[in-house]
């Protein structure tokens, strides 16, 4: 699995996710030449879809299997639970297969199925499960 990341300043997005070294390649030389020195070609060796991408303001991007999403949440509603019902944990986006954005090397990432985990993301998922994120 291979993940195109761009980065500008302290701006950070996704800008494609694919199977093969190949399509990211592909996609990579669609994107402006401006622009292409913002962007890498990450190797996500041993992943797999579903892919899972949690983004924080200050560590970046964390990909993820379901089983160490499913790990990381238990952690936050027991362990790192946060009073306010604002706090956001991290923002969870969940790819199940090669994506990239109509204008190569934006960031549409918000277009992606996503949660802002807080409190009643994680009640959420003690109550109905993990799965119901994603129904």
């Amino acid at each position: 699995m291979y993940v195109v990341q761009a980065v500008d300043g302290r701006r950070r997005w996704i800008s494609g996710v694919f199977r093969s070294k190949v399509a990211a390649d592909a996609y990579l030389s669609l994107i402006s030449v401006s622009a292409r020195g913002k962007h890498s070609v990450l190797d996500l060796a041993g992943l797999s879809y579903p892919l899972y991408v949690c983004e924080d303001g200050t560590e970046g991007f964390c990909f993820l299997t379901e089983a160490e999403v499913v790990a990381d949440l238990k952690q936050y509603a027991t362990e790192r639970r946060q009073e306010s019902e604002d706090w956001c944990y991290t923002n969870l986006y969940r790819m199940t297969d090669d994506w990239r954005p109509c204008q190569p090397g934006t960031d549409y990432m918000g277009a992606l199925p996503h949660y802002h985990v807080d409190n009643w993301t994680l009640d959420r998922v003690e109550q109905d499960g993990f799965e119901s994120l994603w129904r």
